[in-house]
């Protein structure tokens, strides 16, 4: 069952709305539908994310654990999987997959940090600004 409602849009964004509309191959009416249910969606999902104002002290004992160790770790380990729990290396492997399913076992509920030992301790990520080009 559908409700006819009717909204005033600006141009513009009723112009975007239609591109939307052709581009996904749906009247506009569809494309409006869609879009509303994509952002009610969306804020539901961020209402579920809990945002913790507290440092987790689990979390940056066992990354300055890694820290310290990693000098030791990059000349044994590199390129492997490592675990780390009460500021100890605990476990390592090849797969991290495997790695989190051994972890889980022995350490049930607890925060383990599980990384791949790099060259660098903290791996270094460069996002490019994107531009918008409009027609």
């Amino acid at each position: 069952m559908a409700t006819k409602v009717s909204v005033n849009l600006p141009d513009k964004l009723y112009q975007r709305t239609q591109r939307f509309a052709r581009l996904h191959q749906q009247d506009t009416d569809a494309a409006i539908s869609m879009l509303i249910e994509r952002a009610l969606a969306a804020e539901d999902t961020a209402d579920e994310i809990v945002d913790s104002p507290e440092p987790d002290d689990a979390v940056a004992r066992e990354r300055n654990a890694y820290h310290a160790m990693h000098a030791m770790l990059k000349e044994q380990y590199l390129g492997k999987y490592v675990a780390i729990y009460q500021g100890k290396l605990i476990d390592l492997d090849d797969d991290p997959a495997t790695l989190v399913g051994r972890t889980d076992k022995e350490y049930p509920g607890e925060f383990v940090l599980i990384t791949r030992v790099g060259v660098e301790p903290m791996r270094t990520i460069q996002i490019r600004s994107p531009r918008l080009i409009r027609d």
